[in-house]
């Protein structure tokens, strides 16, 4: 029977929309509201009813009756969902797709705007008013509370309760003019969030978290009064008395400390509506002091710096391919086709940030280019290097403008997409020499000297002078290509805005039934470049060529540099080689039976390589599920909760500290960095475990 009549209300529903009519019942401005919430909201009809009429009772019967008459006769899509006439707020990349445009704002207009009718309805009867807008705002934190009210308290009565016992604890025209403030803050169109948070003075873009930060921190004092009253009674808080319970809270614990606690508290993320907020205070009250930080030293950001002698409209493209034996037995490499594609085109640049396009392109077999796709990307000028990596800078566009979550930024991509990016936008060989499409477990760095030299390349008829590293690996025992050896070779140059201008890795494995072709070469390389002129080099020297064209090796010095793998600093200029040949296919190297023993400080970031590797993986799956708990509480009318949101939000910027950290070879560092990234990780896995 459940199931029936579940099936039922969906049949008759459908039947109605089909002919563009309102059931009996339901066509009065009376009973309309009651029916969208037992539709859209999922609620039983008799708590539709509750929730209709508490609004009426809070907002006020002339409002409601007149928001849910404009949506009664609005236009309805098929579906029954209202018709939207507003383009989406989207701009097209340079390769041609589309993307979400952080910088249209909402428009006023409701009607056209959204297709929910409870969000359009519930918007047209808040709109315009300070009172009235926080009531709605409020209204949000009440499914997260649900359980700890009273079953017969809707979220309106719930909101309106929250409301005065915010006027007890602030008094009433801090909290209007609070809700004023965030209420006529402009908003992004694609997520309703506030563009600028930090021009009303919070930290947090999401309106009711805006709110909270502006009324916190300009008066410590009624947060307290507010966690008070929320923990004392958290079903009806407005009717505790702020004062008293204030008073007896700072005669116990003294007011200036409560109130520096406070302060501390508001300074992060404070919370009303709350109940444990209170507890939280406590902890910060009866904390050790905290010991003074040392003056942060502002750090230039390596991919800033990279891109800040170039004008906007610079560009830089890469592409990748495989080399093979022309035949088993033969020793020439052959190229394949272009598998894949991606391009950095500089859209702006000033004193604070760069800002760019990323735009990636697949090929299928047959060698034809599928849909392109673009991604804003942003790297700031500098950060401060924290104790803890949580404030380390953001890589999306969208997070350093407080976009909204997961979006224009590399965590959109695919996986193997972004570990591309991740390995390419580098500036450093160091970080580049580590090879892609391997699992830590199974490759390990040879027990040799990492070679080093100079090479000039030829790109589109410009000789780039670049600088070259190789680092050789083994497989492990466990590997299908345990008998193999790979040498990663990468060339950078300071005149290329990433940095990058090709790399390679050798794979050589000897001839069997399951390596028919004993040697492939992995290529990425600089196809092309606009907006900018490399210094030409020195062209005086015997011209050599490599077994891989293009590029085509001009001249070449080469110099061998007895350092572990991945060097941080560039070595010192090598003296000019005389001329090389092209390189023959080579026979692995003999296999020790016991390998001599890794150094320690290599045996540590190998092992934080692998941690980091599974931390990557747990954080894509964990988002991709979180996306999909979303897509399918948008319909409900629910979200996640705050610190589920905080979690999401941080792992870009998180990965991003322990790439650097790695980079530098700071294990301390990276294993910090690690730890942060892992609990936020489990944070998410611990709510969708729920």
């Amino acid at each position: 029977p459940k199931e029936y009549k579940a099936y039922v209300l969906e049949r008759d529903w459908w039947e109605f929309d089909h002919v563009q009519r309102i059931p009996v019942g339901c066509d009065k401005p009376e009973t309309y509201g009651s029916c969208l919430y037992h539709r859209w909201g999922k609620v039983p009809g008799e708590e539709a009813g509750a929730i209709y009429n508490a609004m009426v009772e809070v907002l006020g019967k002339q409002l409601v009756y007149g928001a849910a008459k404009k949506v009664m006769d609005a236009p309805k899509q098929a579906s029954g969902n209202l018709v939207v006439t507003v383009p989406p707020p989207v701009k097209r990349g340079p390769g041609g797709s589309l993307v979400d445009d952080y910088d249209v704002p909402m428009p006023e207009e409701v009607i056209g705007t959204y297709s929910n009718p409870i969000v359009a309805m519930e918007i047209l009867a808040t709109q315009g008013d300070d009172h009235r807008y926080l009531l709605y705002l409020l209204k949000s934190q009440y499914q997260s509370n649900r359980k700890l009210l009273d079953p017969t308290m809707t979220k309106w009565t719930f909101a309106e309760n929250a409301y005065q016992a915010l006027v007890r604890a602030f008094g009433k025209d801090e909290v209007l003019q609070a809700a004023r403030v965030v209420r006529t803050a402009k908003k992004r169109m694609t997520s309703n969030t506030v563009m600028d948070q930090k021009a009303i003075g919070a930290t947090r873009n999401e309106p009711w978290e805006a709110f909270e930060d502006i009324l916190a921190r300009k008066n410590p004092r009624g947060y307290v009064k507010s966690a008070l009253m929320f923990s004392e009674n958290f079903k009806s808080p407005a009717t505790v008395d702020a004062d008293a319970a204030y008073k007896k809270f700072v005669s116990e614990n003294g007011e200036d400390k409560v109130l520096d606690a406070a302060k501390q508290m508001a300074a992060g993320k404070p919370h009303f509506a709350y109940r444990d907020e209170l507890v939280y205070l406590r902890q910060a009250l009866n904390a050790p002091p905290t010991p003074e930080k040392p003056t942060e030293t502002l750090v230039d950001y390596p991919e800033y710096v990279a891109w800040k002698k170039f004008a906007p409209g610079a560009k830089v493209s890469y592409a990748d391919r495989i080399w093979q034996l022309a035949r088993p037995d033969s020793d020439r490499l052959v190229p394949g086709a272009v598998e894949y594609h991606h391009a950095y085109l500089l859209k702006s640049i000033n004193d604070e940030q760069a800002q760019l396009w990323f735009t990636e392109t697949s090929y299928n077999r047959s060698g034809t280019a599928l849909p392109s796709r673009d991604t804003e990307i942003a790297y700031p000028a500098k950060y401060a290097q924290p104790a803890t990596p949580a404030a380390a800078p953001a890589q999306s566009s969208a997070e350093t403008t407080a976009a909204p979550r997961g979006k224009g930024s590399a965590a959109g991509m695919s996986q193997a997409a972004a570990s591309r990016m991740r390995r390419t936008t580098t500036t450093t060989a160091a970080v580049a020499l580590v090879p892609g499409g391997y699992h830590p477990n199974m490759i390990t760095p040879a027990s040799g000297p990492t070679e080093s030299g100079e090479e000039t390349l030829e790109i589109n008829g410009k000789r780039i002078a670049t600088r070259w590293q190789s680092v050789s690996y083994l497989f492990e025992a466990s590997s299908p290509d345990k008998d193999c050896s790979l040498v990663v070779k990468v060339w950078t140059s300071d005149q290329v805005p990433t940095g990058l201008v090709r790399k390679t890795e050798d794979k050589i494995c000897p001839a069997d039934r399951q390596h028919p072709y004993p040697r492939v070469v992995k290529e990425t390389y600089l196809d092309s470049f606009e907006g900018f002129t490399p210094a030409v080099p020195d062209s005086s020297q015997p011209v050599s060529t490599t077994y891989v064209p293009p590029p085509v090796v001009l001249k070449r010095a080469v110099a061998a540099t007895a350092v572990t793998p991945n060097p941080a600093t560039t070595p010192a200029p090598p003296k000019p080689a005389p001329q090389q040949t092209p390189v023959p296919a080579r026979t692995p190297p003999p296999r020790n039976v016991s390998r001599p023993a890794l150094p320690p400080d290599v045996a540590a970031q190998m092992e934080l390589s692998q941690r980091y590797s599974k931390a990557v993986v747990r954080a894509a799956q964990a988002k991709n599920k979180l996306a999909q708990l979303e897509r399918k509480q948008a319909g409900q009318g629910t979200q996640l909760p705050a610190d589920v949101r905080d979690a999401r939000d941080r792992i870009e910027s998180e990965m991003k500290a322990v790439m650097i950290a790695m980079s530098k070879r700071d294990n301390d560092q990276t294993n910090q960095s690690l730890q942060t990234l892992e609990d936020t990780v489990s944070v998410i896995e611990k709510y969708l475990k729920q």
